[in-house]
């Protein structure tokens, strides 16, 4: 009885330590996959993280490229528009048809026209003789010679211009003429105190400037 007890005795040891030999054999297998996962995990974030850092490294270095782009662009310059040079003629500053002519000599546009009538209706001839019947009324404004006023006074002034009528005149102005009125306000034609003309001969009484179209103009 006691030699069957002891080899029972053995056996269950034998079957104990088995036992524990697998439970132990299992453990480090579960282990051993445990930290496989633990560091295929780590890899897995290592590389994460490797490529992150890559990705930014490539954003900051192409952020600092776009800077240095940016910075050596030449600031922006504002060009303001050229102003257009007078056109000059053998010495006279020319008309500007690119802007109305009545604004380039200060009238108003019905004025002008009225101007521009009476010189074509007092010189016909000749465009210089124009530009200087146009300089006559010019140089009446200007208060020389007793005469003063606004163009359209010295123009309507009794017994001066027998080509107008109760402030109007029935000759149609032409682009000469209009042409003459301005060109005659930018530019010195004749002198200041030049202020008559008649058509065929000269004034009496009054010093001879000069003929021009027929004009015969005098010295006020």
């Amino acid at each position: 009885m006691q030699g069957r007890n002891s080899i029972f005795n053995k056996i269950r040891e034998s079957d104990i330590l088995t036992l524990l030999l697998i439970m132990s054999i299992f453990l480090t297998v579960i282990g051993l996959i445990l930290f496989s996962r633990e560091l295929s995990g780590k890899e897995i974030t290592t590389t994460e993280k490797t490529t992150i850092a890559t990705e930014t490294t490539i954003l900051a270095d192409t952020e600092v490229k776009n800077a240095r782009v940016i910075n050596s662009m030449p600031p922006s310059v504002t060009v303001e528009p050229l102003e257009q040079e007078p056109e000059v003629i053998n010495g006279r500053i020319q008309p500007n048809d690119l802007e109305p002519f009545w604004t380039q000599c200060g009238l108003t546009e019905k004025e002008f026209e009225y101007f521009a009538q009476v010189v074509q209706a007092e010189q016909n001839v000749s465009y210089e003789g124009q530009l200087w019947v146009a300089e006559v009324i010019w140089n009446r404004t200007k208060d020389v010679g007793g005469y003063e006023g606004t163009v359209t006074e010295v123009l309507n002034a009794s017994g001066q211009f027998s080509t107008t009528s109760n402030g109007k005149c029935k000759t149609k102005a032409t682009d000469n003429s209009k042409k003459a009125v301005v060109e005659a306000y930018l530019n010195v034609i004749i002198p200041e105190n030049v202020i008559y003309f008649r058509a065929g001969y000269y004034f009496s009484g009054h010093k001879k400037y000069a003929e021009c179209g027929n004009n015969y103009f005098s010295i006020g």
